[in-house]
């Protein structure tokens, strides 16, 4: 394990020592009471029901998984792989389990790096990181850094969420390798990759990786047959035990192996067809599970949660188009519409979803309706849904004061795509997340060329705020640092 930090303080056992300094040791590897079937870790994920679901990964599974990562898309021990993923996350375990089965070496960042594409690609560069795992929109921070050149050469795996056709082609524009993977946490972390070539662009989901099958069935899980789009199912020794202390869902999930290998499948929910060179192509989801910057997010848990709370009656959560890609709106419909003031119940329902939900689940706007759209079979139109507009979301606008507070209010609009934003306004209000401040963060980093605290935004309420406290931890770089930055940005002027 190579730390960032360059290695200080790290203990080093020397074990080809002179002398008989290992006499009296055992020689024998020492007996252990594992075998394939025992769990290797459980992980939770989101449940429709407002319930996390406890995945339970045997060791067989986590095995198969790694061997068949480190032949393809390929670990050497010559490889620096990149640790960029959090633990929660279960395609951490390609990052570390990965490279050490492989011998090759791990390259881990904190987590404030994690969400700093310029910490990000300097980490890439001065470490000579060879692979590097993320999630589509990860990918997206980094390529619209202007320091994206740097992972050239590099071998760049994308997984988590979908992967788009204009990002794809970015990444091969830039990178030395890129492989699209596929799987769901049920059946251990990835089950299918594709490589991506300048004559094949578009991300499908690939062919199985090792001792893994892909089944695409239509009604009564039948076959279907090449083309025809149906549910995927995927079976072999990925499939994790089932759920914990779930049997009901593990049962519904997990199902016998219909074509008679007398195994299980794992229905993926996902829809797909497959191609005549045996390819699947993903096509979406059959129930409303998302993806949204790679957390897989039940809607229905968000859901659960609004109606426990007695100002609601009615709630739906849609994914929706943003700024930054998919984002989530809560449509409410409350218990008494004729007290309920928009502003007041969507602080209200911020402050008791704050202990329930993480950060990615929750809801980006909120919209309170009179009542929901219906169709002609008395079902939600979830089509006829408003589409959020975050100019209503604007305060009573106040023009910025001074040249700071004009830069960040400029930043703002560019990255929200909207057309004014006044002092008064909140970032986090106007659809602003994780990642679109870590944008607005760099951004701003590069124009005052100086270090900018990336939890600053977190903890101030209004752009005047955010502006005030920032004048005062403004820290300018060092002068190598600078002309570095000088260096990109006159090579930029060139191309």
């Amino acid at each position: 394990l190579a730390p960032t930090g360059g290695g200080v303080g790290v203990k080093t056992l020397v074990l080809d020592q002179e002398g008989g300094w290992l006499d009296g040791y055992a020689g024998e590897a020492p007996a252990t009471r594992l075998d394939a079937e025992h769990l290797a870790y459980a992980i939770y994920t989101s449940g429709s029901t407002g319930k996390p679901k406890g995945v339970m990964v045997r060791h067989e599974a986590l095995v198969n998984f790694v061997a068949s990562m480190a032949r393809e898309p390929g670990i050497a021990a010559r490889d620096r792989v990149l640790s960029l993923t959090t633990f929660s996350f279960d395609i951490f375990g390609l990052e570390l389990y990965g490279a050490l089965l492989s011998g090759a070496c791990v390259v881990l960042v904190d987590k404030q790096s994690a969400h700093d594409p310029e910490a990000l690609l300097k980490t890439i560069d001065r470490q000579q990181v060879s692979v590097v795992q993320a999630t589509p929109s990860t990918w997206r921070m980094l390529l619209d850094h202007p320091a994206s050149g740097l992972l050239a050469g590099r071998k760049c795996l994308c997984g988590g969420e979908a992967l788009a056709e204009d990002l794809a082609e970015r990444l091969l524009d830039v990178a030395g390798e890129v492989w699209n993977l596929y799987g769901p946490t049920e059946t251990t972390i990835w089950s299918a990759a594709y490589r991506l070539t300048q004559e094949h662009r578009v991300p499908y989901l690939g062919r199985p990786i090792a001792n893994t099958s892909l089944y695409v069935v239509g009604d009564h899980f039948a076959p279907n047959p090449v083309g025809l789009i149906g549910e995927l199912l995927i079976g072999g020794d990925g499939l994790a035990r089932g759920y914990h202390d779930r049997a009901a869902l593990t049962a519904e999930r997990f199902l016998p192996d219909p074509f008679g290998n007398g195994t299980r499948v794992y229905r993926t929910g996902d829809l797909a067809r497959q191609r005549g060179d045996g390819v699947i192509e993903y096509i979406g989801r059959v129930d409303h599970q998302v993806k949204i910057r790679g957390f897989r997010i039940e809607l229905g848990e968000i859901e659960a949660c609004l109606l426990a709370q007695e100002a609601i009656r009615e709630a739906v959560v849609v994914p929706q188009p943003g700024p930054g890609g998919l984002q989530l709106v809560a449509y409410l419909v409350a218990t008494d519409p004729e007290t309920a003031e928009p502003t007041a119940l969507r602080e209200a329902l911020k402050a008791q979803l704050a202990p329930l939900l993480p950060d990615y689940m929750m809801p980006a706007h909120w919209l309170l309706l009179e009542r929901f759209p219906l169709t002609p079979n008395g079902k939600l139109d979830r089509k006829a849904l408003p589409l959020p507009d975050a100019q209503q979301l604007l305060r009573a606008y106040v023009a910025p004061q001074g040249a700071l507070e004009q830069g960040i209010a400029d930043i703002w609009q560019d990255v929200l795509k909207l057309e004014r934003v006044g002092r008064d306004d909140n970032f986090f209000e106007l659809g602003g997340h994780s990642l679109l401040a870590t944008q607005a963060t760099a951004r701003l980093q590069m124009e005052q060329g100086a270090a900018v605290p990336l939890d600053l935004l977190f903890s101030t309420t209004s752009l005047a705020d955010y502006a005030a406290q920032l004048a005062a931890h403004l820290t300018p770089h060092s002068s190598a640092d600078l002309s570095e930055m000088h260096d990109f940005l006159a090579d930029l002027e060139t191309l």
